[in-house]
Formats: structure tokens, C-alpha cells, sequence
């Protein structure tokens, strides 16, 4: 119990004994100190003491570390989870991580596992866009897809597919900006087909072409409700949950889902969930 006193350590014991105490209640360490016992200075209980004290300290600034050492393998970022923009679908590299995370808990049975899903505005925005467009357009032209399910790319060229984009891009702006950018692109053709004969070449634009690019500004464009990047979030969270309480056999209740947060600027692709560490009661 704490206890009011000048000599007493500020220190997190409870949740450093949930990392150090194993599933027989145990707390087994090696802990080398040294001292000069011809020191007049010398205490022994000060030597134990500051040296379970930086254990402590060590432990719980870095709790992964200490879980990767449980399973003879390095932290190798275990306490963040990786998705695809726009999904919450675990990638094999995730599970395996989360197999080691469940496997070190069920050696620690008074840790709680805490979740916090995130979410990246502009990655998985822009992913959720194409996603919602893509559903909205293939529903269009009649066809079903699963959740999930890739249609598969969209051909440009097709009268039936450019008639279906058009209409879209007049719905969510206005026939007079269809009017201006086939106006715009009409121009630029004819301004590629004037460089290339100077040239002595000739051009002809790619099948599609302007649809493709309609397609690109839908993309830009699309509505996404207020509550899609976070419900996303907290989808990934769950699908985590999921994976260490179902798959992995650990009780559902020592897995705590705290609320979505937004990831920031991320340096590589992939969208980072957060995992850490409390003590369960």
C-alpha cells in the first residue's frame, strides 16, 4: 500500500507486480548488485532497494520489451498493429504479433490488455472514398459485391460505365461542371495534338481517358459521413479484441477497448492501432 513518507519510492508497483507476477503467483528475478562493503557508507538495504527500484522503473517504461523476453523474442513492435488504409482486416504479420501478445498474457494474469484503435484522415479517407465509390458505382450498373469484396477495375472505355459515371458526377456537383471539364479536357487534347505535330508526331488519347480522370475527382469528392474514420477505428479495435480473446483463448474481459483516436502523420503506409498495458482487477 502507499505510504506517506520522504524515503518511500514513487513507483507504479502495482501494475510492475501484474508484469513480474507469473500464473503461480510467483515473482522470480535475477537481480545482480554490487557495493563496496568497506564503504562506512555501505547499506545493503539502500543497494537492494535502488535496485529494485530502476527494475521497476525500466519495466514499466518499456512493458513490451519485458513481454517479448517471456516469449524468447525480441518487442519487435508489439505494441502497435498495423492496417491497410480503409481496413480492419488483420494482416498475417498482425496476427502473429497478437499471438504473441495473447500467449504472454495468459503468463501474466494480472495484465489487461488495452486497445486503442486509430484512425489517419487523409489515408484512410481518401481509401473510404474510392471504397463508398466504388460500391455506389458497381450498384449502378447492377452488380452485387460482398463486403469486402473487390469488383475489380472499372473499364473507362465501356459507353455503359461512362454513362453511369457522368450521371454520378452531375448528382454531387452539377451538369454545368460536367459541361466546363469536357470543355477543359477538349482543349487539352487539342493542345497535346498541336505539340506532338510540331514535333513532327501525332497523338491520340488514351481510350477512356476523361472518364478515368471523372472517375479520379469522384474519388476527391465523395461525401464520407462524420462518424466513418473513427467507426473504423473502433471497428479495427474490435477486430483485435477479437482476435486475442476469440482466436487466442484470452477472457474477454481482461481486454479493455478504449475510445478512438485520430493516428496523425504516419511515416509508411500502414495505419497504426495502439496497444498497452493495465492492471486487471
Amino acid at each position: 500500500d502507499r505510504v506517506e513518507s520522504p524515503q518511500a519510492m514513487d513507483l507504479p508497483l502495482e501494475f510492475a507486480i501484474a508484469l513480474l507476477k507469473d500464473q503461480d503467483g510467483k515473482i522470480d528475478l535475477n537481480l545482480p548488485v554490487s557495493g563496496d562493503v568497506d564503504n562506512p557508507e555501505f547499506s545493503y538495504g539502500q543497494l537492494i532497494s535502488k535496485a529494485i527500484g530502476n527494475l521497476i522503473t525500466n519495466i514499466v517504461s518499456a512493458p513490451f520489451k519485458l513481454i517479448g523476453a517471456l516469449l524468447g523474442i525480441e518487442d519487435a513492435g508489439l505494441d502497435t498493429i498495423e492496417f491497410d488504409p480503409g481496413s480492419d482486416q488483420l494482416l498475417p504479420p498482425e496476427q502473429e504479433k497478437l499471438k504473441h501478445v495473447a500467449a504472454a498474457m495468459k503468463k501474466r494474469p494480472q495484465l489487461q490488455l488495452e486497445i486503442q484503435g486509430q484512425y489517419q484522415a487523409e489515408s484512410d479517407g481518401m481509401a473510404l472514398r474510392s471504397q463508398a465509390l466504388k460500391r455506389e458505382f458497381t450498384g449502378r450498373m447492377g452488380i452485387e459485391i460482398k463486403p469486402g469484396e473487390n469488383p475489380g477495375p472499372i473499364d473507362f472505355a465501356d459507353r455503359k460505365n461512362q454513362k453511369v459515371l457522368e450521371t454520378l458526377y452531375v448528382e454531387h456537383t452539377s451538369a454545368e461542371s460536367l459541361s466546363a471539364l469536357k470543355d477543359d479536357y477538349a482543349k487539352s487534347v487539342a493542345a497535346r495534338k498541336k505539340a506532338a505535330k510540331s514535333n513532327a508526331g501525332t497523338f491520340k488519347p488514351l481510350p477512356g481517358e476523361f472518364h478515368q480522370q471523372l472517375y479520379a475527382r469522384l474519388e476527391q469528392q465523395w461525401p464520407l459521413t462524420k462518424d466513418a474514420l473513427p467507426a473504423l477505428a473502433h471497428s479495427r479495435a474490435e477486430v483485435i479484441s477479437g482476435e486475442v480473446s476469440g482466436k487466442h483463448g484470452l477472457a474477454a474481459a481482461r481486454v479493455l477497448i478504449k475510445d478512438s483516436a485520430p493516428a496523425g502523420e504516419v511515416a509508411k503506409k500502414a495505419v497504426p492501432a495502439k496497444l498497452d498495458f493495465g492492471v486487471y482487477k
